[in-house]
């Protein structure tokens, strides 16, 4: 595991020469020190993963080394270190295997994930690697029913953002139903960043299926915070937006779903 080793410390040595002290204080400050940061700005650090996964060390190693090193970045205390490991999961999601998505997920849970920035960023590969099939799409939904780990719930909800308002034209019979699965299981916890990875699914959802998306809103507006409700709520019309901004459920309305269209 030499090359592994050689790869890494190539990696971190040209991150901490990038690196910003004052920057990274003001980085620190803002993801309130859940995560240390080098102090370099998210293009820059792309940049230099897009290169130095294109120099002679980085190409040499096997497929499986290769993803090693993205674990092991992964485990930085750094978030620029971080998205370098995502960015090569990224450039290497066509070769990912359940049982490299099952690491990835213990990645998660073991606490090497804790904040949104990085939870969102690892999202893009999960996502590239659902849309290889109906298959992977179901595995990554599974996710969903993770009780301890609010980033994996909140994982699993953002890698489906822009999917969702495709709807199942415009990915495979039955995604909608097992988008609506995710969601009824996410909405049962209250943090507030699952809550709002849920609301952001909701408003692409609600794209795709108007009726279905409103329904569910009515049927779960207690369990809804109210941040994440106008995050689902934010592509709809003034009329319905404004209805469901001030929703009672106690009232058995007939104006669920006035002025939508077809």
């Amino acid at each position: 595991m030499q090359g592994v080793q050689l790869a890494i410390s190539s990696i971190q040595k040209g991150l901490q020469l990038l690196g910003d002290e004052a920057k990274a204080g003001i980085k620190n400050k803002y993801l309130k020190n859940v995560v240390k940061h080098r102090g370099i700005q998210n293009p820059n650090v792309y940049k230099l993963a897009n290169s130095e996964m294109k120099n002679d060390i980085f190409k040499s190693l096997e497929n499986n080394e290769k993803l090693k090193v993205a674990e092991e970045l992964m485990k930085s205390v750094y978030f620029e270190d971080k998205l370098v490991s995502i960015s090569i999961y990224e450039a290497n999601y066509k070769i990912l295997t359940e049982a490299d998505i099952d690491s990835i997920k213990k990645l998660i849970k073991d606490g090497y994930v804790q904040e949104w920035a990085s939870c969102d960023s690892l999202a893009r590969p999960i996502r590239k690697w659902t849309l290889i099939s109906e298959h992977n799409t179901r595995y990554i939904a599974e996710w969903s029913k993770e009780e301890e780990c609010l980033w994996i719930r909140r994982c699993c909800c953002v890698s489906q953002v822009t999917r969702a308002k495709k709807g199942d034209k415009g990915n495979f019979k039955g995604y909608n139903d097992l988008i609506f699965e995710v969601c009824e299981r996410v909405i049962k916890y209250d943090q507030r960043f699952n809550q709002l990875g849920l609301g952001w699914l909701l408003r692409e959802l609600h794209v795709a299926d108007k009726k279905r998306t409103i329904s569910f809103i009515e049927n779960h507006y207690d369990q809804l915070s109210r941040e994440a409700l106008r995050y689902a709520i934010r592509k709809m019309t003034a009329h319905q937006y404004n209805r469901l901004l001030n929703f009672n459920p106690q009232n058995n309305t007939k104006e669920v779903l006035k002025g939508l269209k077809k």
